[in-house]
């Protein structure tokens, strides 16, 4: 999370030095960081959400996960094109400054949160091993 705050830093220097007169090479490295730090976020997201699943509710429980990516994903979509559009009449660039700044913001408040997930993922049977079994209920 923190680099893609680092890489949306870097997007709003670029935007505050340049305005929307900006080439898409330009932007490309704040894009990359961003990109990173997303990546690096939502691939570790599923193993340790659903690392204490039992096995019986692995299918519930992966399909729960993918309902609340999707649902935040377009909650939070509208909420940074509702924060642009808001300040889109002061100009363009006036908005994706503002945008920027809400964006780090909520990113920089949700990190405590991941203090609150599991510190590690479920431990892998040894190689060669059968998975346990799961107990009788």
């Amino acid at each position: 999370m923190g680099i893609s705050i680092l890489g949306s830093g870097l997007l709003l220097a670029i935007v505050n030095h340049s305005g929307m007169d900006v080439s898409l090479w330009a932007l490309a490295p704040a894009f990359l960081v961003i990109g990173i730090g997303t990546g690096l976020c939502y691939t570790t997201i599923p193993t340790i959400a659903l690392g204490n699943a039992k096995p019986e509710e692995a299918g519930s429980a992966s399909g729960s996960l993918t309902s609340m990516q999707q649902i935040s994903t377009a909650i939070g979509s509208a909420a940074v094109s509702s924060v642009f559009y808001g300040y889109a009449d002061s100009g363009y660039g006036h908005a994706m400054q503002v945008t920027l700044v809400v964006v780090m913001v909520a990113t920089a408040l949700s990190i405590p949160f991941v203090t609150l997930m599991p510190r590690q993922a479920p431990a892998e049977p040894p190689e060669g091993e059968p998975a346990p079994e799961p107990a009788a209920a």
